[in-house]
This record gives C-alpha cells, structure tokens and sequence, in this order.
C-alpha cells in the first residue's frame, strides 16, 4: 500500500521546512502533496529536500481555506492511504507512526478525542485513512473556510456516520507531536477574523463582564467562538447523510514533476 502525505498552508513555510523533511525521512511515505495557498514568503525550495515532494501553488488567495487545498491535494496524490498532517506537526524519526497505528477499509485514524477522554497532547490535525474512503465521503467539507477550525472534527464526523471504526493516536506513543505557537497563528490569515469585527466585539464584552484578562486570552476566546459557529452549522447527526460535495472545480496546470500550478476555474 502506496502513502500519501496531503498538507496545506498559508504563511507558515517556516514550520512547514522543518516539519516537511520529518515527512520526507519516513520511508513508509511515497509521497509528499503540499499546497501552498499564497504565502507571503516563497515555498519553492522545499522540492529540493526530497524527490517525493510535489508542491502545488495557488495564487491570489486573500484568505487561508483548509478543506479546498486538501482536496485539491488529494486530487493530486496517488497513494492508496492518506495521511494528512499539518505544516508545523513532525514525524518523529525514532518511533515509527505506521508501526503504531494502521487503516483498512473499515477504519481511520486521527488525533480528535471525544469529549470527556483526556490526552495532555492531541494532535487535532492528523487523520489517516484508505483513499476510497476519503473519497466516499467528499474529502473535507469545501463549504467550510470563513471561521477557523472544526474542519477536521468535522471529517471524522461524517467518517463515523459512513461507518467507519475511530483509532485514535495515543500521545504517549510519540509518534508524532506538533509545534508549538500562540493562538494568534491559528486564526490570523482566515477572513473572519480580518473581516468580521463583531465577533471580536462580542467576545470582548462578555471577557470583561466575566473579569477575564483580555488582552492574554482574545485571541483563543476568538478561535473557540469560530469553532463553535462551524460547529453549529456544519455537524451532522445520525441518518444525515456523510457526503460533502465538492465546490470548487481547479484547472491544473504542471510545470514539472515536482511543481503544480492551480487556479479555480468555478465555484459552485
């Protein structure tokens, strides 16, 4: 079984040249499709590092959108399973992920917990799963983009509603593990945040009549509030169907074996 590593991001090369060559290092992986949605710095040299790597460019993005660049990186891959991992998360050279934890057409793995299950280190943007079973069920949610976050708990939703047998990554393993950073670098490139004053606003005011300190914790109260609105727009319960229909047709132009340029060439 062929593995593809699928990723996407926007203004974070730097983690992502770090992380990338832990992917690459892996002999297990076959093949490595990042999207670059518009960075601000160039991503260009990480197709050096490894001849696995293919490097997909989309330009003229104003703001970041995790589930159509994944899809459109999984349109590009070839792999039999999937494993999509976040720019800044590592693969850890000394135990093995795939020793650890496997696929089969009846299951996926992910680094989502069910409420009440405790794990000091969850790794919420890892999901491992066969490619016929990403595709059966739509990929990400192409809908999603506006509000940060919930696009992956939003994947294993429609997974478990397919059928599929949840294995959740143990920390303890070691697997695996992601970056540190600040709340700031979740939320800042998507348009809610830059557009959307309200929701700041609200959160805000109800910080200061609850005497919480603003200024140290805004940025994570604006990323739960983010979470909750997908939430309560996009989760599905039982008899609802797992499909999500894609939205975005790509015109895919390849410049060599390694590089990729896409624009979109409609929007349903």
């Amino acid at each position: 079984m062929s593995i593809s590593v699928i990723s996407a991001c926007m203004n974070r090369v730097d983690p992502l040249s770090i992380s990338i060559q832990s992917w690459a290092m892996n002999d297990q992986i076959d093949e490595i499709v990042f999207v670059d949605w518009s960075s601000n710095k160039s991503s260009e040299h990480l197709t050096k590092i490894s001849s696995k790597i293919k490097r997909v460019y989309v330009p003229d993005q104003k703001y970041f959108n995790q589930p159509q660049p994944l899809n459109l990186a999984f349109k590009i891959s070839s792999g039999d399973q999937i494993l999509k991992l976040d720019s800044d998360t590592i693969l850890n050279p000394y135990f093995n992920f795939f020793d650890e934890f496997k696929v089969d057409e009846f299951s996926f793995v992910s680094g989502l917990y069910s409420p009440g299950h405790k794990c000091l280190r969850p790794i919420w943007g890892t999901i491992f799963v066969n490619r016929e079973n990403y595709a059966k069920v739509g990929g990400y949610n192409e809908s999603m983009g506006e509000f940060v976050a919930w696009e992956d708990d939003e994947i294993v939703n429609r997974f478990l509603l397919s059928g599929l047998e949840h294995r959740r990554i143990q920390a303890s393993k070691n697997t695996i593990f992601a970056m540190p950073h600040d709340n700031k670098k979740r939320i800042e490139n998507f348009k809610a945040y830059n557009e959307n004053g309200e929701i700041e606003k609200k959160v805000r005011t109800l910080m200061e009549k609850k005497g919480y300190d603003v200024e140290d914790n805004i940025d994570y109260a604006i990323l739960s509030h983010h979470t909750i609105l997908n939430n309560k727009k996009y989760k599905r319960y039982k008899g609802d169907s797992y499909y999500a229909e894609p939205v975005v047709d790509w015109n895919v132009i390849q410049v060599d074996e390694q590089n990729y340029v896409c624009q979109k060439s409609s929007t349903k």
